[in-house]
């Protein structure tokens, strides 16, 4: 019974030395398992894109700006560098490219906090391109910034970055062209609605689409290696793509690596550290000072530290300036000792179990709406997070993306109790369904995952009478087994997700899409129909009505059971200016660093 729960939570909370307070209510719920749905309507063309933002001059309170110092900041442990952007394997380390648009640093964090790593349209602006417009439904031409140069070293030598280079490293990552004929691996899902990428002239370049859609924009906007700009003349370093397929790009000396970005690396110490010098000829400027030339501080200095507690001992020492991906309990250790640092949050989704919803019996709804009921999120929230995670579920898409996720305020109330703690009315659920004294199941789960947490569900399963077996995997093996649709009856992982572009989150749960199938079991042509519309949609308005819609229906079909939405946090140094918290993950870090200051009297 309950005791069962509670025993897992006392052994959890003896462990990280915090006060388990358990208040659990048993509230009655309907068993109704769908509400209605609205469907959103849109305009059929796009139109000329702008720029709003919030001309608040809010960061005047940061001071006066000051150049010099070095940036010191920790990073998880690098398995290997990865130079060239078609790797994407760089992550938060390539920092010496520079993409073509970047994210307004003028908007008010009252308008939108960037905690996450989504940025809605209206605040995306050009980085490399200084200018665009939809000339018809599916093509979208860019007016490339003039002056723009790569960083003076061989093999570019400081030429200027023109229109046949963004052409050329489009024709990489889609096979159209310069030898490529195979779109990159690692960019296939994400690119499926691009056509061709044309330098017109000199500075100017057309991007074609398949068909019309709101998230076309956004697609090309994503900070990430797939709209880095590399030099043709430092790919041709690596020799000739194939026939048929590009030849694997050798390029493995990091001497040798070449951008436009503001930063230059300056040496890479395997497993330890890498350095990177200002790029003295970088024409970015800083937004809030439009005069002011960018990167502020000298140098970045990243140190590869794969154990927290080391992290945060550096820390505490003064060693960093700021530390990133935090959990509660080591920020709130931190802060006892260093009670000045600064402190933000920044959403982590939520992790849960998949259903595998073509197998017994997570095909009856009732059974999955069961092992929704059986979960007591208030009391996960308070004694395994601390009090720092939400109390209740969210949908696929994090509640911090509001106007995108469907937001818990307003979910009828049918709904509200359906994910309501209720082993009560969840036995009465599993009863109807055919299983009065439960069942025997089991979970797929990655060693690297949260395994506290999935032995809390177990518990509160057990009390229902479902009786999961917990098989463990290396990571590896795991999504191996995972896509591959070796799992019988369920698997633990992400459920509510904050990575971009939301187009690709909704697709999980797309019978047509990559991700669904064997893996969610899920063949839905309601959804499909829903998330088809909001790829359709050619207003950000009416595909962001269509992704709350998607994320209402979703919470429907308890595919998942959710655990709490919970927040990592990031802690910076006082005299760190020109920084509100905002999380580097997807959306530029090598713009981030470099907007950044050091107040040398306060350090």
């Amino acid at each position: 019974m309950k005791k069962n729960v509670l025993s897992v939570l006392l052994v959890m909370i003896l462990c990280s030395s915090i006060l388990l307070v358990s208040c659990v209510s048993n509230s009655t719920t309907s068993t109704s398992t769908t509400t209605s749905l609205t469907t959103a309507t849109t305009s059929s063309v796009p139109q000329t894109s702008t720029t709003s933002a919030s001309q608040t001059d809010w960061w005047s309170e940061f001071g006066e700006p000051q150049y010099g110092g070095t940036l010191n900041i920790p990073i998880a442990t690098l398995r290997g560098l990865s130079l060239d952007v078609l790797g994407m394997q760089g992550g938060n380390i390539d920092l010496w490219y520079d993409a073509l648009f970047g994210t307004s640093w003028t908007v008010s964090r009252d308008d939108w906090s960037f905690e996450g790593m989504f940025t809605p349209e209206q605040y995306v602006v050009g980085n490399l391109v200084e200018s665009w417009e939809w000339t018809d439904a599916t093509t979208l031409t860019l007016n490339l910034r003039h002056g723009v140069k790569f960083q003076n070293k061989a093999p570019v030598n400081g030429r200027e970055l023109t229109a046949t280079d963004v052409q050329a490293h489009y024709d990489r990552v889609m096979g159209t062209g310069g030898g490529y004929t195979q779109p990159a691996p690692a960019f296939t899902s994400r690119i499926t609605n691009w056509e061709k990428v044309t330098a017109v002239d000199k500075y100017t370049v057309t991007f074609k689409f398949k068909t019309a859609s709101a998230s076309n924009l956004l697609s090309i906007a994503d900070q990430t290696n797939l709209n880095n700009i590399e030099a043709p003349e430092w790919v041709a370093l690596g020799g000739t793509p194939g026939s048929t397929t590009p030849t694997p790009n050798p390029l493995t000396d990091w001497k040798t690596v070449v951008g436009s970005g503001p930063w230059m690396l300056s040496d890479f110490v395997a497993g330890a550290s890498l350095t990177y010098n200002k790029n003295p000829d970088y024409w970015g400027t800083d937004q809030r000072y439009p005069k002011n030339k960018i990167p502020y501080t000298d140098s970045v200095n990243l140190v590869i530290i794969a154990d927290v507690s080391t992290k945060v001992a550096a820390m505490r020492t003064g060693k960093f300036d700021v530390i990133f991906d935090m959990d509660w309990q080591k920020s709130a250790d931190l802060l006892k000792t260093n009670s000045d640092l600064l402190k933000a949050q920044q959403p982590a989704g939520s992790v849960g179990i998949n259903l595998i919803a073509d197998k017994t019996p997570f095909t009856d709804i009732r059974v999955r709406q069961a092992l929704q009921m059986s979960i007591d999120r208030p009391t996960i929230a308070k004694s395994l997070y601390g009090g720092t995670a939400s109390s209740h579920a969210s949908g696929q898409i994090t509640q911090i993306y509001k106007g995108y996720a469907f937001a818990y305020e307003d979910w009828p109330q049918e709904l509200k109790d359906a994910y309501t703690y209720n082993p009560t009315a969840a036995k009465t659920l599993l009863a109807e369904a055919g299983f009065p004294d439960g069942f025997k199941t089991n979970v797929v789960a990655s060693t690297g995952s949260d395994l506290n947490l999935l032995q809390i569900f177990k518990a509160y399963f057990l009390d229902i009478g479902v009786d999961m077996e917990i098989k463990t995997m290396d990571d590896t093996g795991f999504l191996s087994f995972k896509r591959g649709g070796k799992a019988d009856q369920m698997s633990f992982e992400q459920s509510a997700w904050t990575t971009p572009p939301i187009t690709s989150t909704i697709t999980h749960f797309y019978s047509k899409g990559s991700d669904a199938g064997p893996e969610y079991g899920v063949n839905d042509p309601a959804y499909d129909a829903l998330v088809n519309q909001c790829w359709a949609a050619t207003t950000a308005e009416g595909a962001s009505r269509l992704t709350q819609q998607i994320d209402q229906y979703y919470l429907e079909q308890h595919w998942q059971v959710q655990g709490p939405e919970f927040y990592n946090f990031v802690l910076w140094e006082p005299y760190l200016k020109g920084y509100s918290g905002e999380y580097p993950g997807f959306w530029g870090e090598q713009n981030l660093f470099a907007t950044i200051w050091i107040d040398q009297s306060l350090k």
